[in-house]
Parts: structure tokens; sequence; C-alpha cells
């Protein structure tokens, strides 16, 4: 609400709850980037399609039913859950062309610091002006969720060692703290991932 109000205004609030469920929804198409750019690296450009093709088809048949029946509200159920059944597709698709496992423990673990960072500003909503909140609620979560990733073993020791050089190359390794907290993680880390 806080983001629509500071971008539309107090007339605006009740698109909160529809603009919150379509960043999920894009959210969970962002996720399958990475699935659909392997499928394109591996020639899978039928699939790709055909995947496609039938991901529409659907689409067009939830909004025809859901919308009729309960407009906005419907809209925004059939685009949350297009975008998790196409996000599913791809993903599947994707670790049978490659041969690749899911790590659900580290992803399980990667939900729950978003969740934490989250929860850590929730009791701030409505203390202060949404153009205060947002910027400051948006620089906290990202604060929270890198370190909360770091702590709960959410980086495999590859990520980490490419953190350490951005960190050295754009910061020459300041602030200190950054350096130790980024040396710890490498030395807890597995070497092929958190599992």
């Amino acid at each position: 609400n806080d983001i629509i109000q500071l971008m539309y205004g107090v007339e605006y609030a009740a698109a909160g709850p529809v603009f919150v469920f379509c960043l999920i929804g894009a959210c969970l198409a962002m996720m399958t980037s990475g699935a659909s750019s392997l499928l394109i690296s591996a020639d899978r450009q039928s699939s790709i399609l055909l995947l496609a093709i039938v991901c529409g088809l659907v689409k067009l048949g939830l909004d025809a039913v859901l919308i009729a029946y309960f407009g906005l509200t419907g809209a925004t159920i059939a685009f949350v859950s297009m975008a998790g059944i196409s996000a599913v597709a791809y993903i599947v698709l994707g670790c049978r062309v490659s041969h690749a496992q899911l790590e659900w423990g580290r992803l399980a673990r990667i939900m729950l610091a978003a969740a934490l960072a989250g929860l850590a500003v929730w009791p701030l909503r409505g203390h202060w002006l949404p153009w205060v909140f947002v910027p400051l609620g948006a620089a906290i979560v990202g604060l929270l969720y890198v370190l909360l990733t770091l702590l709960l073993g959410c980086w495999s020791r590859g990520d980490i060692e490419h953190l350490q050089h951005l960190h050295m190359r754009f910061v020459a390794g300041r602030p200190r703290f950054g350096a130790r907290l980024l040396e710890w993680a490498h030395h807890r880390a597995h070497v092929g991932g958190a599992t």
C-alpha cells in the first residue's frame, strides 16, 4: 500500500493487494529466465514455443472464466496462477534437459531469509510517511536479506569468492566488517554449494 500511495496517492490504496500479487507473479516469471535461457542454449526452441502456446491458451481460459465471475480479483488470480504454472513447467523442463536437481534445502533457506527480512520491517509500517518508509524499508530489507543469506548458508563458496572479488574491486575491501563477514561465510560454505 505504501508504494501505491507514494506513486499514485491515497485514492489508489485499494490497488495495493493487487500490486502485491502482481509482484509475486512477476517474481515467479523472472525465476524462469534461467531455465528458458538454458532451453534456448540447448536448442529446445520448439519446446519453448509449445510451452508458450499451451500457457497462453490456459491463460486465456482462466481470464475468460475468472474475470467474468470475479472481476479484478479474478484477473489477479489468473495472472498469479499462470505465472506459477509457467514457472513450474519451465523449471521442470530445464531440469530434465540439464539433468540437474533443485537444491531444496538451499531454496528453503533463501525463502526463510526473505521472509525474516520482510518480517523485520513489518512493524515499521504506518509509522512514517510512504516517501520515508518505502526507501528506508527497501534498504533495511535488502541489507537484512544479504546478511541472512550469508548466515543461513545460501551461497556457495564460488559465489562468495565472486562477492569478495567485487568487494575488493569496487570498494577496496571497505568496510573491513564486510570483508571479515565474507571471509567467515567463505570458510563455512560448502565447496559445491550449500546443502
